[in-house]
């Protein structure tokens, strides 16, 4: 480990990966200011939710598709951190393709389930399926994320 910089007697940061910390983390920045939560997060899947508010909905009363991309690539970045070897890697979105196949209208919440279909040295390929959480077999959207693997 590289200690130029450091004092003597600070220790580098702990990298805790509780689901409390993860929220905290995602609080900050755009995926705060949309609402995104995080309810489940691990290497084999991660849950996440955005509630189509007025905020987050386009003039039409329709959660904006950026609203869907960001979820999206928040669960993929989440689950990527989970398989690699972070403080020493960090994992960064690279391509996000998001197909809407029905409204998420004004008033419901839209959960995301992550899964990764690929994690290589220097790639990752992640699949994300949202879908209305009071009716979980109604698919709202499809994407596909690719994030880089960044070696510092």
């Amino acid at each position: 480990m590289d200690t130029r910089g450091m004092d003597e007697d600070r220790q580098p940061p702990e990298h805790d990966w509780s689901l409390e910390r993860v929220m905290k983390a995602v609080e900050s920045g755009l995926t705060g200011s949309l609402g995104i939560r995080v309810l489940k997060f691990g290497p084999e899947e991660v849950v996440g939710e955005i509630a189509a508010t007025e905020q987050t909905c386009q003039p039409f009363g329709m959660l904006h598709g950026g609203g869907f991309s960001s979820l999206a690539e928040t669960l993929a970045s989440i689950g990527a951190l989970t398989r690699i070897d972070f403080p020493r890697q960090h994992a960064v979105g690279q391509n996000v393709s998001v197909q809407i196949v029905r409204p998420a209208p004004l008033g419901i919440v839209v959960t995301g389930s992550a899964t990764c279909e690929f994690a290589g040295r220097t790639s990752q390929l992640w699949n994300v399926r949202m879908f209305n959480q009071a009716d979980p077999e109604r698919t709202l959207a499809l994407a596909r994320i690719q994030m880089a693997v960044i070696t510092r």
